[in-house]
């Protein structure tokens, strides 16, 4: 992990601590009335509506797999 300072490389995968992941309100995914929602709101429309159970069932069972990495985006200042 690189530290806050220091830009993370785009030329390889970097790790980032969970704590520091916010959901983008404004991914043109979602539907425009999750994006005036809190973040606890928006989690619980994407569980009832993504069959959630499914993910946390096999992430619980075999961990996190770099298969499909999430992208994340600094956020800007």
């Amino acid at each position: 992990m690189a530290p806050p300072s220091e830009k993370p490389s785009l030329e390889k995968p970097t790790k980032v601590p969970v704590d520091c992941l916010q959901l983008d309100f404004q991914n043109p995914r979602l539907a425009e009335p999750a994006r005036r929602h809190s973040e606890e709101a928006l989690i619980a429309q994407l569980y009832r509506s993504a069959e959630l159970d499914e993910l946390l069932q096999s992430m619980s069972s075999n961990g996190y797999l770099d298969i499909e990495p999430l992208v994340v985006m600094q956020e800007r200042s």
